[in-house]
């Protein structure tokens, strides 16, 4: 049903010199985006001469900054981060100066969760030392994976497990006045499902909560949703999937919001990507901004038979790299909305080889 209806977005892949063939993930920027920090298990990783268990290499954090107007080649973000075995960035507040990091080192524990702050010092974006949350939030009996601060960090939300094989849910914990932690308090349904919730995240305005989760009306394994939260009185908002194609059959976790809600990066894997899970640039599309529809009808190829199968079309601005994704009918038909522009056409239909062909798009204001 969501596949049927998709979202007004575009997507930008935001190139080579962050995706590489290696997977590259959970993307977070300050609310001005003048840096990016993410995660990746490429080989050049401190421990990524060994592939491990589940067939990649180990994974590490690293930074990104807007240099002329495009983000330049990454750095890794250091031996006081970076270590042989797995760290994950998991949330960057919004100014920037604050990087929570899930740190899985092997042993008995299966992971947890450390702060870092920004080095001011510096002229290059760097990060301190990891200093692990206190154990009412990192318990030495339970799994941590992932969490996010409000503006002042007295509502922190995270993400637990009982053991590797339990369901995890989202927790909630505030700052008392005498500056210490209470008591964690899982979320009502709302947000938590009997299903995994993942990547709290809380958006620059303070009351855009947006989460993972493989309940509600997920499409097939994780989707993306958002809620309202009321600091006040702790209440939410029933859970909004995100929509096709921010969200797809595959697992979509984490997400980052610039403060004017317009901009948000992912990580996905798409047909156009570099060979796995790729960062994204999201634009929300403005509905009243002019658009030409097309509507036509896929053929087989020097025949006049119809589809007999859904084909996905991807047109992609030959100039800004944003893709634009449309679902046809199961019989070919379609029915898209493109700005003005010129546009590399391309239709993926599973068991027939991939079309590409170059468009414009034409629009005359009267």
């Amino acid at each position: 049903q969501l596949m049927q209806y998709p979202v007004n977005v575009s997507f930008t892949n935001i190139g080579k010199e962050i995706n590489t063939e290696f997977p590259e993930y959970y993307p977070f920027v300050d609310e001005n985006e003048t840096f990016l920090v993410f995660t990746s298990r490429r080989k050049t990783n401190i421990g990524g001469g060994k592939i491990e268990a589940d067939g990649y290499r180990s994974s590490d954090v690293w930074i990104s900054s807007v240099k002329n107007n495009t983000w330049d080649k990454p750095t890794g973000a250091g031996k006081e981060i970076n270590t042989r075995f797995d760290e994950m960035c998991v949330f960057l507040n919004p100014e920037g100066d604050r990087m929570l990091v899930y740190v899985d080192r092997g042993g008995d524990k299966f992971g947890d969760l450390y702060l870092t702050t920004k080095v001011k010092k510096s002229n290059q974006v760097q990060f301190g030392k990891l200093i692990p949350l206190p154990e009412i939030i990192n318990d030495p009996n339970k799994i941590e994976l992932s969490g996010c601060f409000n503006r002042d960090s007295t509502i922190f939300f995270f993400v637990r497990k009982d053991k590797i094989e339990s369901q995890s849910d989202i927790y909630v914990i505030k700052k008392l006045p005498n500056n210490q932690w209470g008591l964690p308090q899982k979320l009502p349904e709302q947000i938590n499902t009997p299903y995994n919730e993942d990547f709290p995240y809380l958006a620059p305005d303070g009351v855009t909560f947006y989460f993972a989760s493989e309940g509600h009306n997920s499409m097939g394994g994780y989707d993306i949703f958002k809620s309202i939260y009321d600091p006040e009185t702790g209440k939410f908002t029933p859970a909004e999937n995100l929509g096709y194609p921010i969200n797809s059959t595959d697992d979509d976790m984490g997400i980052c919001v610039t403060k004017n809600k317009k901009i948000a990066y992912i990580s996905s894997y798409r047909p156009t990507g570099m060979g796995d899970l790729d960062i994204y640039r999201i634009k929300f599309l403005d509905e009243e901004q002019p658009a030409k529809i097309f509507r036509g009808k896929i053929f087989v190829k020097d025949t006049n038979h119809t589809l007999n199968a859904q084909a996905v079309i991807i047109a992609t601005n030959k100039q800004t790299k944003e893709e634009h994704t449309f679902n046809t009918k199961i019989n070919g038909e379609f029915m898209i909305a493109l700005q003005e522009g010129e546009y590399t056409i391309s239709i993926d239909v599973p068991g027939y080889a991939p079309y590409h062909q170059d468009s414009k798009c034409l629009i005359s204001v009267v």
